[in-house]
């Protein structure tokens, strides 16, 4: 099971709180020796990571996605990254959107997390092994 390296833990809680500030993603940067951008990719994978595999609930996760796209989108990230949203983030970041409402077409008794969310998380995670 993937660990978060120390310095990208305090991102985590931050997170789970639904507000990272962007001077704390700059020290975590900073700290881990790794762009923002790779921060919030790391961040993702292992968000996407302990979803998968049962050790972070759904409610969880989407918290935290949805801090971390918020700050990847941010005014001040933007005008260090060229507007860049980080792709694994955003790929994990739409994979928990997914399971946040009732799709039109669906019946009543499809649970979006398990119909969009569980199977996009699988995808995404298969697509980083085979990229390696």
């Amino acid at each position: 099971m993937q660990t978060l390296p120390q310095p990208l833990l305090p991102l985590l809680d931050a997170a789970l709180s639904g507000v990272i500030e962007y001077g704390l993603l700059k020290e975590a940067a900073l700290a881990s020796a790794a762009s923002a951008p790779d921060v919030l990719n790391r961040l993702s994978r292992h968000v996407a990571i302990q979803y998968s595999c049962g050790a972070m609930c759904y409610y969880d996760a989407d918290v935290i996605m949805n801090a971390v796209f918020s700050l990847g989108t941010s005014a001040p990230y933007w005008a260090d990254h060229d507007a860049t949203i980080p792709q694994a983030m955003f790929e994990v970041y739409c994979a928990f959107d997914q399971g946040e409402y009732h799709h039109p077409g669906d019946a009543e008794d499809v649970d979006p997390e398990v119909k969009y969310t569980q199977q996009l998380i699988a995808h995404f995670l298969a697509d980083q092994q085979h990229d390696g």
